[in-house]
């Protein structure tokens, strides 16, 4: 059986490892976004 610290230090580094992707595809999207609202506005000039 493992023990405790071990459990406790993967489920840490579990949870980090998937805090950190979900802020990497957060801020893609939001990029993403900028860069179609550039795309609108520069149709709108034209």
């Amino acid at each position: 059986m493992a023990l405790p610290g071990t459990v406790g230090a993967a489920v840490g580094q579990l949870t980090a490892a998937l805090v950190r992707a979900l802020r990497e595809r957060r801020q893609t999207v939001r990029a993403l976004a900028r860069c179609a609202r550039l795309a609108d506005l520069r149709e709108a000039e034209l």
